[in-house]
């Protein structure tokens, strides 16, 4: 490995050129994003919404404005996510003004909820600079703009299908090294401390839980406060035994009035904003949380850990022992950051 300062991206392009090795395209983002785009449109209401959601098995979902002449194309508008209409679909008591209310925001149309000019990449987009937009802006869908037309989307979704198939190319390179008489030491360790890594390496260690007992209004609290968006669920030995996610508390909080501040900046503290002494925030997490969630051990490589968010399609894995006790927490945005550190000078 002659030059010191190249990526791991990089040198697993340089090391396969040089023997010969066809890696799948995986630097632009034109190569990885979904091209087959489902679509509503403004006229479309929550309903539609939530139906379109469930059918298609997605959480977000791109608007477009109808055509308003024949032969005419829909322009694209922005996108909503399911976040975006969660307080205004689900009633969080058995009142009947609460069902009157649901009945009502299921019929809202979809143009009062769109987030308009969203973050946006170019299908010329490296990839690295793509996850760094997704991190820094905390999202997890991203339109491809080519001039004004959306020639596709990117989700965390396509990222975790990326980092395998990176992954893959590593493994297979590391492997063709071994039998290469003239092979680079320093090029070899370079791959293996890729392929070493496991879900220890990039977890989060001790992270903050609840227990059976503590609040809604306790986990909101522990939200905002540092902004993440799943909270492990411990018995009093430290065991595992389930998981909060923002989602399902949205989903017991009262209908909202208006909609969420869309900066960034204030998103935590409106979107989970309710009116003082509101019913229900006393409720344990024992009723609200999920039992027994899909966890992983220390052990699982990177590759596997991708492979079973994106298949079972959720955004955080819980890391425990054999025993069932945690030990930590790995989300799709700590397997972003390790992919898009494949970008940096290898030390």
């Amino acid at each position: 490995m002659k030059n010191t300062q190249i990526s791991l991206f990089d040198l697993v392009h340089e090391i396969a050129a040089s023997i010969g090795f066809s890696l799948p395209p995986m630097s632009l983002t034109a190569e990885v994003m979904t091209q087959k785009i489902r679509f509503l449109t403004l006229d479309h209401t929550i309903s539609d919404f939530l139906e379109f959601m469930k059918n298609n098995k997605v959480r977000h979902v791109a608007i477009f404005d109808p055509p308003t002449e024949p032969g005419s194309e829909p322009f694209f508008v922005g996108i909503i996510s399911e976040r975006d209409v969660l307080r205004y679909t689900q009633p969080y008591t058995a009142k009947s003004t609460d069902a009157a209310e649901h009945k009502k925001g299921m019929k809202k149309r979809l143009v009062q909820f769109v987030t308009r000019k969203p973050t946006c990449v170019s299908p010329n987009t490296p990839v690295h600079k793509l996850i760094s937009v997704m991190i820094q802006n905390h999202i997890d869908m991203v339109p491809v703009l080519d001039d004004t037309k959306l020639v596709g989307i990117i989700t965390t979704t396509d990222i975790l299908k990326l980092l395998v198939t990176f992954d893959t190319a590593v493994y297979k390179l590391s492997q063709a090294l071994e039998t290469t008489p003239s092979k680079d030491f320093n090029e070899t360790t370079a791959l293996n401390a890729w392929t070493d890594r496991t879900a220890k390496n990039i977890m989060t260690n001790q992270p903050s839980c609840l227990g059976l007992k503590d609040t809604l209004e306790k986990a909101i609290e522990l939200l905002k406060k540092n902004g993440f968006r799943h909270i492990p669920i411990t018995n009093e030995n430290n065991h595992l035994v389930g998981i909060v996610s923002d989602r399902d508390i949205l989903r017991r909080l009262p209908h909202a009035d208006t909609r969420h501040a869309s900066r960034q900046t204030e998103f935590r503290d409106s979107l989970f904003s309710v009116p003082q002494n509101t019913w229900g925030m006393d409720a344990p997490l024992a009723h609200i949380m999920k039992w027994e969630p899909i966890c992983i051990t220390e052990n699982c490589s990177l590759a596997d850990t991708a492979e079973k968010l994106r298949s079972e399609k959720i955004s955080c894995l819980p890391v425990v022992n054999d025993n069932q006790k945690l030990c930590g927490i790995v989300t799709v945005t700590d397997l972003m950051r390790i992919l898009l550190n494949t970008s940096d000078p290898i030390s």
